[in-house]
């Protein structure tokens, strides 16, 4: 394990569904076997194909760490992008069956033993699959779409301020037109006779 290539690892993401996932079932009902650090169960034998995404086609790999010390630099990852799904009962089983502890020890649950993130080290990822850019990164129909509704919104103010302007303006015109009339009505005409 110390050697480069050393081990290969296959990691998956789990979703949670609505029923039990059977091949995680060949696993998980046997949890209450070894629920204490250094207790060891054979399990029978199954195909663990099934253990894996329906879709093996894409996956990102890297040359990374084992998870544990000595976390030997030896580990060839391999990351499915397409999740399993097993149960939320499965999920709580292997959530809270395990303790990192001996059987002699006040039981500790085995929880929180995640590995701090670690430095890149200048690693490349490799995607087995084109990787589609995101909203973050500004694809070209999100950038259009954004400039398109970004246009109708400033037409849609002119058009706003068009209309009242023009509102306003008729408004005051006839006002005026109106004030002359009263003016010219008002004002004493002189008659003279010849």
């Amino acid at each position: 394990m110390n050697k480069p290539d050393g081990l290969a690892v296959l990691g998956i993401f789990i979703e949670i569904g609505a029923t039990d996932n059977p091949a995680y079932g060949n696993i998980l009902r046997y949890l209450d076997n070894i629920r204490y650090a250094g207790q060891t169960m054979n399990v029978p034998a199954f195909n663990v194909h099934y253990l894996l995404p329906e879709n093996m086609e894409q996956y990102f790999r890297y040359q990374g760490s084992l998870t544990t010390p000595p976390c030997y630099q030896s580990v060839m990852w391999t990351v499915f992008s397409h999740p399993v799904t097993i149960s939320k009962s499965q999920l709580e089983k292997l959530q809270t069956t395990l303790y990192s502890t001996a059987t002699n020890a006040a039981p500790v649950g085995l929880q929180n033993n995640v590995r701090e993130t670690q430095s890149v080290n200048s690693r490349t990822v490799y995607s087995s699959f084109h990787i589609h850019p995101t909203l973050s990164t500004g694809n070209v129909g999100n950038i259009l779409a954004i400039i398109f509704g970004t246009f109708l919104g400033i037409i849609g103010i002119a058009c706003i301020i068009y209309f009242i302007h023009r509102k306003t303006r008729k408004e005051t015109t006839g006002t005026k037109q109106e004030n002359k009339v009263q003016d010219l009505q008002s004002t004493p005409t002189e008659v003279k006779t010849m």
